[in-house]
């Protein structure tokens, strides 16, 4: 179980990054700072649960690649992930403990597909005529029909509620 009272901190910071981002859809390079800090000041406070090895950097070398991927895919001119979300996804994890990495990696997948379905439905009954004409002329134009980018700090948040009731409720 994680240290509630490190579990509300980063809360706090999750919540605050999210409001950032969903009003200025930009996170600041300074949050990824403030968390290689704070997992330096972790290794050091709490050496049973955070530990400099290869084991602890799995997931978020793998986050930053699937970050880095999304960011380079562009359907209908709109990135998929912002920059900002990826890395700052990436130093979250080193905050994480490891064995609830993929605890919050599966409420975080549950969170953004559910978030996302709802998005595109939404974005496809918006845009139901462009859709129609789009699949009448039999070429898929997704520029106009998809929205926009939507911020990803709101989602985090989302995904870490969850995993808290999961770990302090349940």
């Amino acid at each position: 179980m994680m240290n509630p009272y490190l579990f509300t901190l980063i809360a706090f910071e999750i919540l605050t990054v999210g409001i950032i981002d969903f009003r200025t859809r930009k996170i600041s390079n300074w949050w990824h700072l403030i968390n290689l800090i704070l997992m330096a000041v972790l290794v050091f406070a709490i050496p049973a649960r955070y530990q400099l090895e290869l084991v602890h950097l799995h997931y978020p070398i793998g986050i930053f690649a699937l970050g880095f991927l999304l960011f380079k895919i562009k359907p209908g001119g709109t990135r998929i992930m912002g920059g900002g979300d990826a890395k700052y996804l990436t130093m979250l994890y080193l905050l994480i403990p490891t064995d609830l990495h993929e605890v919050f990696t599966i409420k975080l997948l549950y969170v953004v597909l559910l978030v996302g379905s709802i998005l595109l439905i939404t974005s496809l009954v918006k845009s139901w005529r462009k859709v129609l004409q789009s699949i009448c002329e039999k070429s898929l134009k997704l520029e106009g029909i998809l929205g926009t980018k939507f911020p990803f700090a709101p989602l985090i948040m989302m995904a870490w509620i969850w995993m808290g009731i999961d770990i302090y409720i349940h």
